[in-house]
């Protein structure tokens, strides 16, 4: 058994609860407690750190709740992100388009909100800047993340500083252009060698990126990808 894991579990559970919880459609903790039927103020309690020593936790029913909330699993809060039938919201609804996107960025007004139903697709990215790309969070539906066979985003976003100089300023223009003009949507072609997983990423792909209100008010890149067919 990995113990150094078990004593980063707290930590593990409380990040991957943060980060569904920006992907939701909720815009505050008491909102996402409330529809759980827990009580107000338990939702904060875990986004606090409140639950990270204590011997009970928050309870597995409240969990479980929040997990159906958030369009996700128990295993994925605790980073065993093995897809789970009955949970995502995402395979019911389908996969986005360019068109389908576009109008949730313009029915919400640039809202993260708008996005929720087709959120397991994206990644979602702080400003970009230095010629330098900043991941978020990366929807376990999203195209890196089926192409790396994780969500994890300390790896996925390690894969940036591994592409060639020309790939790399590719990717940070294309999202810059999008955060200065509210969105964009441009064709890329991908060859990059993945060894440690023994494969190639290499494809043609449609990109599209979307200036995005946060659910806590700042602003972050909600960014979709999908292959184009040869």
């Amino acid at each position: 058994m990995d113990f150094a894991f078990m004593d980063n579990l707290p930590l593990v559970f409380r990040n991957n609860f943060l980060r569904y919880f920006e992907l939701s459609q909720y815009e505050s903790f008491r909102s996402l407690s409330l529809a759980s039927q827990s009580s107000a103020a338990r939702a904060q309690k875990i986004a606090d750190g409140e639950f990270d020593k204590s011997s009970v936790g928050p309870g597995i029913f409240t969990i479980d709740r929040m997990c159906r909330n958030l369009g996700c699993t128990p295993n994925d809060l605790l980073g065993y992100s093995t897809p789970s039938s009955s949970a995502p919201t995402a395979e019911r609804i389908g996969e986005p388009t360019v068109e389908k996107l576009v109008q949730c960025y313009v029915r919400s007004a640039g809202h993260i909100s708008g996005f929720s139903d087709y959120l397991h697709y994206c990644q979602i990215y702080d400003e970009p800047k230095d010629e330098r790309i900043f991941l978020k969070v990366s929807g376990r539906l999203a195209l890196a993340s089926r192409a790396a066979n994780t969500t994890d985003v300390g790896y996925l976003q390690d894969q940036f500083f591994k592409f060639d100089a020309e790939t790399r300023r590719a990717i940070y223009d294309g999202q810059r252009t999008a955060w200065e003009n509210g969105f964009g949507v441009e064709a890329v072609f991908l060859n990059h060698p993945m060894p440690e997983r023994g494969k190639r990423a290499k494809f043609d792909f449609l990109r599209a990126a979307f200036k995005t209100t946060m659910a806590d008010n700042s602003k972050g890149l909600v960014v979709w990808c999908t292959v184009v067919d040869q």
